[in-house]
């Protein structure tokens, strides 16, 4: 059942998208492949907690973003999480 949820989910926010972005001249690939430029950097300044700082989105993701009406947070809390990647670079 919950793989079903997360399907529906899935073409939920496909659909939003597609509508979001129908003025646009891309494929939705095209368009994930834009906002997966937008990374973040670990901001740690010693004796202090350190964030996790969002960059700045091209203008090509920031129009998407803005078409999608989604705003991103300037900086996030480091949870200390590190990401494991389990193919062979």
């Amino acid at each position: 059942m919950t793989v079903w949820i997360f399907g529906v989910k899935m073409k939920f926010i496909f659909n939003y998208l597609q509508q979001a972005w129908a003025g646009f001249n891309l494929t939705m690939e095209e368009g994930l492949a834009q906002l997966s430029l937008i990374v973040s950097t670990k901001l740690a300044i010693k004796g202090q907690e350190s964030c996790q700082r969002i960059t700045r989105p091209g203008s090509a993701a920031a129009q998407l973003l803005t078409a999608a009406q989604v705003q991103l947070p300037q900086v996030l809390p480091d949870l200390g999480t590190r990401v494991v990647s389990r193919k062979q670079l």
